[in-house]
């Protein structure tokens, strides 16, 4: 294994965009899990449905901090109920709304990229994506219908159980992630699923752009959620079998942290996708180090 290096509740905010051009995609190997098996099982009582909220998000866009605001009263007034992924995505010369700063950081990968490369092209910061739904024919979502989306997905089901367990490896600097998917709903025989696998990290201190500062930037700002990097491929992982009841899929990974992560403030974020609609039916997230 090679080591990684790796709401009912309503909010209205309203402010304007920054404009972006669309990202290139670059694509990088993924993972080998250390365990990766299927088996038949007992159907499980149904878990509630977990959002995921994409945040698109950049250091130069200074309006971008009042979408991570919205992100974090909607998971407040939510509870348990959604997960929160930022993605910094590349962006071509001449247009520097994600590019680090000097001597700072990059929040920028190239999985961002093909994250959302695949469902189109973005022109604005901040935007989301709320589990990869089209609103208006589009995968993006304006901040200003993030409250809104929100409340009409928590209403939905989901058909499987998603379990997640770290184990810190002190001697070894690295985490074992496990995950085991339970379907406890039957499913139509040509349904595909994929799977996806990021790590992320909070507390990220660096400059952010910010029109709430009096000096337009602030230089202390805690980024939470970023995606470091993916296990899976961009596209994701397929889950290889008839998903009818009962039916589970358990993959074991390690994790090892990149010189400048932060162990203690590592998670992994997992979902599953409707290959054909694009629809994330279930996420999970867990502490890397419990």
């Amino acid at each position: 294994m090679k080591k990684l290096l790796i709401i009912p509740f309503l909010v209205s905010i309203i402010w304007v965009s920054c404009d972006e051009e669309p990202p290139p995609v670059r694509f990088t190997d993924p993972e080998k899990p250390l365990l990766d098996t299927i088996y038949s099982g007992t159907a499980p009582a149904p878990d509630p449905k977990m959002l995921l909220l994409m945040d698109i998000t950049g250091v130069n866009c200074p309006n971008c901090p009042k979408a991570a605001t919205l992100a974090k009263n909607l998971q407040s007034a939510n509870p348990g109920r959604i997960n929160v992924l930022a993605l910094y995505p590349a962006i071509s010369p001449g247009n520097a709304l994600t590019n680090p700063w000097p001597g700072y950081d990059t929040l920028v990968s190239s999985d961002a990229d093909g994250i959302v490369s695949n469902l189109g092209s973005v022109t604005g910061l901040p935007t989301g994506i709320i589990d990869q739904i089209k609103l208006g024919g589009s995968f993006f979502v304006p901040t200003t219908s993030w409250a809104g989306t929100v409340s009409d997905r928590l209403l939905q089901n989901s058909p499987l159980n998603l379990d997640l367990n770290s184990k810190w490896l002190t001697s070894n600097n690295k985490a074992r992630l496990e995950i085991k998917a339970v379907y406890h709903t039957n499913l139509p025989p040509t349904a595909k699923h994929l799977i996806h696998i990021g790590v992320t990290e909070d507390n990220i201190v660096g400059k952010q752009a910010n029109n709430d500062s009096a000096s337009g930037y602030s230089y202390k700002y805690k980024f939470m959620h970023v995606l470091r990097k993916l296990m899976t491929p961009v596209t994701g992982d397929t889950l290889k079998a008839d998903l009818s009841a009962g039916r589970v899929f358990e993959k074991h990974y390690y994790i090892s942290p990149r010189y400048n992560w932060k162990p203690d403030n590592l998670s992994a974020m997992v979902w599953i996708v409707d290959a054909a609609t694009k629809e994330i039916l279930q996420s999970a997230e867990v502490k890397l180090k419990p």
